[in-house]
């Protein structure tokens, strides 16, 4: 069940941790390299673009610097706070247009057609049963025509990104981990893409982990030229060998070349950790 309360709170807890995620590490780093290049493809100076879902305000920043007017919206009073303290380092504080609390399952304090472009980075996971109703509602707050982005975490890519993993929650041994399918919800994972109501170590709200078909039938009835794209699509299973690569900057340009080469190839996209998906909304008749 979604549960706005119990998202909110963790991310509040969480704190700087969301900040430094994607920038603290080198997987980290690529998995921001690859959505900001997915991300050029759709930003353009003078858009009025919504944020949902923003947490520490990464890709806010990213968007305002690119020339966007922002608004920025989370479930997380403290993701919105580090969010304004980053937008003011930044220098970008003239172009943003609020920092609202709020789920994006409802988002009524906004008229029909009111942003350019919706951005909607990774938190669509939670959503569960109030999946389509917050899709529903990114939409009709995007113009027609407009394009909204989104990036979910992948089925089969927790899979790969577990598997390169040598404990899971810095406990569990990786043996024990697949060694205990019923305990961890695995297989259950595997057949649904929902996170069992609890397990040992949980500490992340439930999740769902989507697969491309599945992003295809949400989207493909009021959103027209989906694109998509794996993030990372081969790096997912190697991650234990990111500081390595990184350590050497010809080494890094390798995989940062290829990385971009391949990941918008329909051969890889269910691979990835993450999804990207672009879709125009589709104009009115």
């Amino acid at each position: 069940m979604f549960d706005p309360v119990q998202i909110g709170q963790f991310y509040d807890t969480y704190g700087l941790k969301e900040w430094q995620r994607l920038d603290s590490s080198a997987y980290g780093k690529l998995i921001f390299a690859l959505h900001t290049d997915f991300l050029d493809g759709y930003l353009k100076p003078g858009m009025k673009v919504l944020d949902a879902g923003c947490a520490a305000g990464r890709f806010s920043i990213y968007a305002a610097q690119k020339g966007c007017r922002v608004t920025l919206l989370d479930l997380s009073p403290v993701q919105l706070e580090i969010a304004r303290t980053k937008c003011e380092e930044a220098g970008i504080l003239d172009q943003i247009d609020g920092f609202i609390p709020a789920s994006y399952d409802n988002l009524s304090m906004f008229a029909d057609d009111s942003f350019d472009l919706t951005l909607c980075l990774g938190s669509l996971m939670y959503l569960r049963e109030q999946t389509k109703q917050a899709i529903s509602e990114l939409r009709r707050v995007t113009r027609s025509g407009g394009s909204i982005v989104f990036s979910v975490n992948t089925r089969s890519g927790v899979f790969r990104r577990l598997t390169a993993k040598a404990s899971i929650n810095n406990t569990e041994s990786m043996v024990s981990f697949w060694a205990n399918p019923e305990a961890y919800g695995i297989f259950e994972v595997l057949e649904t893409g929902d996170d069992p109501v609890d397990y040992p170590g949980r500490r992340h709200p439930p999740r769902h982990y989507f697969t491309v078909q599945e992003m295809k039938d949400l989207l493909s009835p009021g959103f027209e030229k989906l694109d998509f794209a794996a993030v990372p699509c081969i790096m997912t299973g190697a991650v234990e060998n990111a500081e390595m690569l990184y350590a050497d900057p010809k080494a890094w340009n390798t995989i940062l070349r290829i990385e971009r080469s391949l990941y918008r190839s329909d051969t890889v996209l269910d691979a990835g950790e993450f999804l990207m998906v672009g879709g125009v909304k589709k104009k009115r008749n």
